[in-house]
């Protein structure tokens, strides 16, 4: 698993236009462990679009973003001219793979590898990418960016 990060939000503002039609598409593996992910955060990120005065048509979650076989049912209005893609990396370069007709949204940076448990509630970064060394042996609150002060894992 990878965990990745939200950009703040004015850089995923800067992304779009009050013009677009966006549809929203959130993963449930990774990114929804880290809390970036999942409907939870899907509905969240309509709400701020909404009050910021965007125009969301669709929002929907899938089970792995960066598994092209999930969007074969996911509900993505034809009226979206853009997809803004709540997951890691991989799964927004498969977005825009799938749909090239459409502006694609990043929203995210990975910043390592994880390991999770969801018995116990957390997950821990065991790799990390250049420039994110301090977050190595870091444990977080599962489905959150909350960083616990102990270690379990």
């Amino acid at each position: 698993m990878v965990k990745s990060k939200l950009l703040p939000l004015d850089k995923i503002l800067s992304q779009l236009d009050k013009s677009d039609r966006i549809a929203i598409v959130a993963c449930n593996n990774c990114a929804r462990v880290c809390g970036v992910g999942g409907k939870e955060n899907a509905e969240k990120m309509e709400e701020i679009l909404d009050k910021e005065g965007y125009n969301v048509v669709s929002v929907c979650d899938v089970i792995a973003a960066c598994n092209a076989y999930y969007y074969d049912d996911a509900n993505i209005s034809p009226a979206a001219n853009t997809i803004l893609v709540l997951s890691c990396p991989s799964g927004i370069r498969l977005v825009k793979r799938l749909f090239t007709d459409k502006k694609v949204i990043t929203t995210t940076e990975i910043e390592g590898g994880i390991i999770a448990s969801p018995t116990l509630g957390r997950y821990k970064v065991v790799e990390v990418f250049t420039g994110k060394e301090a977050l190595k042996g870091k444990e977080y609150k599962i489905y959150t960016d909350v960083e616990l002060k102990d270690t379990k894992l």
